[in-house]
């Protein structure tokens, strides 16, 4: 089976945003979800003090599978 990939970041826009970080990352994994696309892995992206400061998140669904709806990103969402 093919399949279609897509790469999205979720950045933390604070180390003191912890509740609107998982927020903002379960709405995202929501909308996703609801268009088909499954999540496949993830990757933290660390500061440079160590500190998580967003996350990478990689999903796929196949690729016959048509898509009526547009996807809604959050507005510091990064499509890779």
């Amino acid at each position: 089976m093919a399949y279609k990939h897509m790469v999205l970041y979720v950045g933390r826009s604070s180390v003191f945003t912890d509740a609107r970080f998982t927020e903002k990352l379960r709405n995202t994994l929501l909308t996703h979800e609801q268009h088909g696309w499954e999540l496949s892995s993830t990757t933290a992206r660390s500061g440079p003090l160590g500190d998580v400061s967003g996350i990478w998140l990689f999903f796929k669904r196949p690729a016959d599978m048509e898509d009526n709806a547009p996807v809604v990103e959050a507005a510091d969402e990064q499509v890779a």
